[in-house]
């Protein structure tokens, strides 16, 4: 097996990888968002300024998992050029 071919294997396997990870976190986030609504809306006193503070926050967290996949998925992109 030529050394290229053993790097490109193993870059594949590793996006794999990250793929699947970062699918499960995606989705544990998802989950805890829910909850974190539901349980915001259960609450009494300061609804509103708590709503907005939570959707500002949950908003913010998805941009920046989706920030980092973007950045993450460029770097895999840019390997795979590096060894073709």
């Amino acid at each position: 097996m030529e050394p290229k071919d053993f790097y490109r294997q193993n870059i594949s396997f590793m996006k794999y990888m990250y793929d699947h990870t970062m699918d499960t976190w995606s989705a544990m986030f998802e989950y805890g968002e829910k909850m974190l609504e539901f349980s915001g809306g259960q609450s009494g006193a300061g609804n509103d300024e708590f709503k907005k503070f939570l959707e500002e926050w949950l908003a913010n967290g998805r941009n920046a998992r989706e920030e980092f996949r973007k950045n993450m998925d460029g770097s895999f992109d840019q390997l795979k050029k590096f060894y073709e």
